[in-house]
Formats: C-alpha cells, sequence, structure tokens
C-alpha cells in the first residue's frame, strides 16, 4: 500500500490530484496482488489449471466432504504370482489386487479424516508410482474421489483439468501419513507391502 501525504490539507488542487492518482494506483496494486495470488496458488498446483480445477482438488483432499463409505483395495503387481482379483486406477491402469474390504460410517468417515490431515504438497513426489492400496470415498451412493496411493513415491493419482491422468504429492514420512498407512495395514494387510517392510525397504 502506498501512503498518502501527511502535508494534504484539501484546499490545493494539485495535491487533491495527486491524491486521486495515488487511490487509483492503490486500486491497480490491489487488483494485481488478488491476480498474483490466484496465479501463484495454480502455477504450484500443476493439476489444477484454473480456479475451478483447484478448487475440485481441493475437495480431493484436505476439503473432502464427509463420506459414509470408503472402499479399500490391497494391490498387488506384476511380481506377484497368485493376485486373487483386479482393479482399474481412475487413470485407466489395471492393477491386480490381493482383494478389497468395504468400510462403512464412523470407521469410513475415520479414514477420511486421516486423509484430509495429509500433508499435501504439490511439489513433493517421484516420477514413479507403485502404490500398495487403492482408495475410493463415497456419500450417499456417490463416488466423491477415488486414487491409488503411494508412499515410497510420496504420491497419488489424480485426473487433472484436462482429463489426463496424473500424480499429486504429499510428505510420506511424517506422523500423519503413517498414520494413515498403519490403519489401512491394519484394516486390509497387503502382504507385498508386509515383505517390503519386514526386509526393511520400500514403503
Amino acid at each position: 500500500m502506498i501512503s498518502r501525504s501527511n502535508n494534504y490539507t484539501g484546499k490545493d488542487p494539485e495535491k487533491a490530484q495527486l491524491r486521486k492518482d495515488l487511490d487509483h494506483l492503490n486500486v491497480l496494486i490491489n487488483a494485481y496482488n488478488s491476480i498474483h495470488s490466484a496465479v501463484y496458488k495454480i502455477k504450484f498446483h500443476p493439476i489444477a489449471k484454473t480456479q475451478q480445477g483447484l478448487e475440485a482438488l481441493q475437495l480431493h483432499t484436505d476439503h473432502l466432504p464427509t463420506v459414509d463409505r470408503v472402499r479399500i483395495v490391497a494391490i498387488a503387481h506384476r511380481e506377484e504370482t497368485s493376485p486373487k482379483t483386479s482393479c482399474t486406477s481412475p487413470g485407466g491402469d489395471e492393477y491386480s489386487s490381493f482383494g478389497q474390504r468395504l468400510i462403512k460410517g464412523k470407521d469410513a468417515e475415520a479414514i477420511a479424516k486421516l486423509w484430509r490431515e495429509l500433508t499435501f504438497n504439490a511439489t513433493r513426489g517421484s516420477m514413479c508410482h507403485t502404490p500398495p492400496y487403492a482408495l475410493r470415498f463415497e456419500s450417499k451412493g456417490k463416488v466423491l474421489f477415488e486414487t491409488t496411493v503411494c508412499w515410497e513415491c510420496e504420491n497419488f493419482e489424480v485426473i487433472g483439468d484436462d482429463g489426463r491422468k496424473s500424480w499429486y504429492g504429499f510428505i510420506a514420512d511424517d506422523n500423519k501419513a503413517k498414520a494413515l498407512l498403519d490403519k489401512l495395514r491394519k484394516t486390509l494387510p497387503n502382504p507385498l507391502l508386509e515383505r517390503a517392510l519386514l526386509k526393511g525397504g520400500g514403503q
């Protein structure tokens, strides 16, 4: 904000014009700052190319609405020779799986709460994706959001404004991310993940 002159008395036409000019300049600066703030948010949320896309992304992360059902899928990968079923990610990737479990009511919302509390970060994550779990959040029969989540690569799958698959980052080594992973492991163990943890590697 540009400060006005303390010497202005309101009687000098030149000073009156200067005050009008300063007021106009302040309006322009405030408008610029608002636009810059919006552009900054979109720039560092590369999945969301528009303000509408940014708002949609927030509804899939820390502003996820209340849910009444969460479907968990324990994902197997190509090296696994005896998967029980298969699943398809939102982006069209096909995974074999060890099975799935549907969680309802308060238990479902407890998982959603852990999801909302993750430390989401657009610039976090690797250019790899080997998820141990797929999640589908539902409310009143409607799918709110579904994704695959990888703690090792610190990312999860999303669909961008342009309809293309992409990944969004989160901090996977803090207590919030560990709490979600622990909850999923207790609810539906993933043998592939458990073996990796037993060896001291992976997630």
